[in-house]
């Protein structure tokens, strides 16, 4: 009996101790799983990191090239609209040159239907027409010359000195002569007179009552084409 309570005393313990080893065990085996799947996960984690690390310098390399693309994009942008506001500088030039060009081409053409169509008109006597020039030349020199005579200034009368027996006296006239005042063609004028713009020279022209000696009366002034001549 004894040795049957220390036999079932020895293999009860012994069950005991089998289980709380299988009990050690299994937690051992399942703490040792959870570490490896935690190191896997680990693993998992920074290999991810390291994609994502990949991925944010691809990102940054890729982002440094498109920044340096737009900046020479830029460049080029800015290089092409100085280019574009100079040539509209010179294309407005030109279309300003081009216009006046195109009235001037208008102009002449008007000009050239206008002679196409004007009638060259000539006097029936151009001897007559000369002097009648000649005439009114003759008239503007003398009304000029009078407007001068008449707006110089006149120098103070100097008083006469006679020598007589007596001595030496003095007579001033104080009265102007009126045949003075009046303009005269052959006046003479002071020294420093100012002289016309028009020249001194006066056309050999006659007058309507005075009758020329020489006989150049018939002879043309002048020369007419025939086709100027009227038929």
């Amino acid at each position: 009996m004894f040795l049957l309570l220390r036999l079932f005393n020895s293999i009860f313990f012994l069950i005991i101790n089998i289980a709380i080893a299988l009990y050690t065990f299994h937690r051992f085996f399942r703490a040792m799983r959870f570490h490896y799947q935690l190191i896997d996960e680990v693993e998992e984690f920074s290999y991810l990191v390291d994609q994502s690390r990949a991925s944010l310098e691809y990102i940054g390399n890729n982002i440094t090239e498109a920044i340096k693309e737009m900046q020479s994009d830029i460049g080029k942008e800015i290089y092409v609209t100085h280019n574009l506001t100079i040539l509209i500088t010179k294309i407005n030039a030109t279309s300003k040159r081009f216009n006046d060009l195109e009235e001037e081409i208008i102009e002449f053409a008007r000009l050239n239907e206008n002679l196409d169509n004007a009638v060259v008109e000539t006097p029936l006597n151009i001897n007559e027409e000369v002097r009648r020039i000649l005439r009114r030349k003759y008239l503007v020199n003398e009304q000029d010359q009078q407007q001068l005579t008449q707006e110089c200034p006149r120098s103070p009368r100097k008083p006469l000195k006679v020598q007589s027996g007596l001595g030496l006296m003095e007579s001033v006239q104080s009265q102007p002569n009126p045949i003075q005042k009046l303009p005269s063609y052959h006046q003479t004028r002071p020294y420093n007179h100012q002289k016309p713009r028009s020249p001194n020279l006066v056309p050999d022209v006659m007058l309507f009552d005075e009758q020329r000696t020489i006989g150049t009366i018939d002879k043309p002034i002048g020369f007419r084409p025939p086709w100027m001549c009227q038929v």
